[in-house]
């Protein structure tokens, strides 16, 4: 009962957000809609900024995976604290994600000086 009440109220919510005037201050020179002909007037613009929004999504993707695998690391060597193999794989665990998160950042900063070499930052 309670749940389909929340259910509702957040579809209610949903289908009101239309009704709000979200961005009251926009640029006079922003357009609304695509163009007529069905193309964007700034397609090179655009694609940089796919490109970095993937680059970023993965790279956040990526890191949440990996702080998580080493949060569950310190779990599994926390619980198996009397057993040599259960404290053995969250060790395991715990380095390997370690690893992880550095390759990460180190893609994150191969890849941000290649997004500014070529120009896709600002």
């Amino acid at each position: 009962m309670i749940y389909n009440l929340i259910n509702l109220l957040l579809v209610e919510k949903v289908l009101a957000f239309n009704d709000f005037n979200v961005f009251p201050n926009r640029p006079e020179n922003v357009p609304e809609k695509f163009s007529e002909s069905g193309g964007v007037s700034n397609a090179g613009g655009n694609l940089a900024n796919i490109i970095e929004f993937i680059f970023n999504f993965i790279i956040a993707i990526a890191g949440a995976i990996f702080v998580l695998m080493l949060l569950i690391g310190g779990i599994t060597y926390l619980v198996g604290s009397g057993n040599e193999e259960q404290t053995g794989k969250g060790k395991k665990m715990m380095i390997d994600a370690i690893i992880g998160i550095f390759i990460v950042l180190a893609s994150w900063a191969i890849g941000t000086y290649i997004l500014n070499a070529f120009g896709y930052r600002s």
